[in-house]
């Protein structure tokens, strides 16, 4: 009878656990669909008590001591300048340090603290819970453009051959040996300092020299620098009839107004933007020249897939291999220009054609006009 009744405690013991857990997940749902935040404040905001009508409830407050370096981090980062390491030791000069609690005391941010700071879209004033975004009560300490564009180049510096690292420079992951092209490898350029001798000194090697299986010699990074421009120049556009391409395709996007208003804005700034671009590329070489490295890294990155470096005894020379939208660009371009061609010629024959044709009938005329007695009588007048 006693372990009856002991199997029956544990069953309704075990039945309110589940109802308890299932009420506080209703409960908890309701409070992020108000707007409310869940769990310890993120860094740059403090758990405090608010009086509201005669009751002290729990909210979020902004910590004005953290807030302002958080939202200086993000400025700082979007101007794709600062790796997360470099930005990690500035946050630590000025003073930036976690919140202390009763096992841990303040201690600077890490490095993948700050990543995850970077990543968190409750800075916005959302919050995520269970898989979706609701709108926060929260004060955001940063505006979304500025957050896209933090995602933007953490996405950039994901990829392979681009990892944010310290020594960050525009033409990182784009030079190859060419080298070791002919060879059959496939070696990178990699961006490398050195200090000494009263100064620091920035070159590109490549990575089979320091495995031992190329002898290409370092190259200074203004050499690189000055024969990747001469390269960017190589790029110039039909502006006219690539805009009127992309005039038409914007006049085929037809689409009920109700469901895609936004996306028809959208696509309007977007072909706004491209016009922009395509009368930039008109000179190329002048935008390259005038635009700070994180813009000239772009510049280069849409064009070309690979850059490839060679060096002699003294010249350095370079070679790409262009993406498969720049490589469709650059074939139209030259088609175009071959009808242009081929229908000026054809313009200037038939203008020939026209006036041998013309001038037999215009010898005609005279001919009439002048056995005319018309003008026969002025003639003798």
């Amino acid at each position: 009878m006693g372990d009856a009744m002991e199997a029956i405690t544990d069953v309704v013991n075990e039945l309110q656990v589940r109802m308890s857990g299932e009420d506080i997940k209703i409960k908890m749902v309701h409070k992020v669909e108000r707007g409310g935040s869940v769990g310890r404040a993120k860094l740059g905001y403090l758990n405090v008590r608010k009086d509201f009508n005669g009751r002290l409830v729990n909210t979020i407050d902004v910590d004005e001591e953290r807030a302002p370096l958080i939202v200086w981090a993000f400025v700082q980062y979007a101007t794709g300048q600062y790796s997360i390491t470099q930005l990690q030791a500035m946050l630590e000069n000025q003073g930036l340090t976690t919140r202390p609690s009763a096992k841990c005391p303040a201690r600077p941010l890490s490095s993948s603290q700050l990543a995850k700071i970077l990543r968190h879209r409750y800075y916005t004033g959302v919050i995520r819970y269970k898989g979706t975004l609701y709108p926060g009560r929260h004060t955001p300490l940063i505006e979304k453009e500025v957050f896209l564009a933090v995602q933007k180049i953490l996405d950039g510096r994901n990829r392979r051959g681009d990892r944010d690292r310290i020594h960050f420079h525009y033409l990182r992951g784009l030079l190859y040996c060419a080298g070791c092209t002919a060879d059959g490898r496939d070696s990178r350029l990699v961006c490398s300092q050195h200090h000494g001798n009263g100064g620091t000194y920035e070159y590109y090697v490549c990575t089979a020299k320091q495995r031992s299986l190329c002898t290409m010699c370092t190259v200074p990074l203004e050499a690189v620098e000055n024969a990747v421009a001469d390269l960017a120049a190589d790029g110039t556009l039909n502006s006219a009839k690539l805009r009127e391409r992309l005039e038409a395709v914007a006049l085929q996007k037809g689409a009920p107004e109700e469901k895609l208003s936004r996306a028809a804005e959208r696509i309007h700034h977007g072909v706004e933007k491209v016009f922009a671009y395509v009368d930039l590329l008109e000179r190329s070489g002048d935008l390259y020249q005038g635009v700070p490295d994180t813009i000239r890294r772009d510049l280069l990155a849409a064009p070309f897939s690979r850059i490839n470096v060679s060096i002699t005894d003294d010249d350095l020379t370079t070679t790409s291999e262009r993406t498969e939208a720049s490589a469709t660009l650059h074939e139209w371009r030259t088609q175009h220009r071959l009808r242009h061609c081929a229908n000026s010629a054809a313009g200037q024959h038939e203008a020939r054609r026209e006036k041998k044709r013309s001038l037999p009938h215009f010898c005609g005329r005279l001919l009439i006009c002048s056995t005319s007695p018309a003008y026969s009588a002025h003639r003798i007048e």
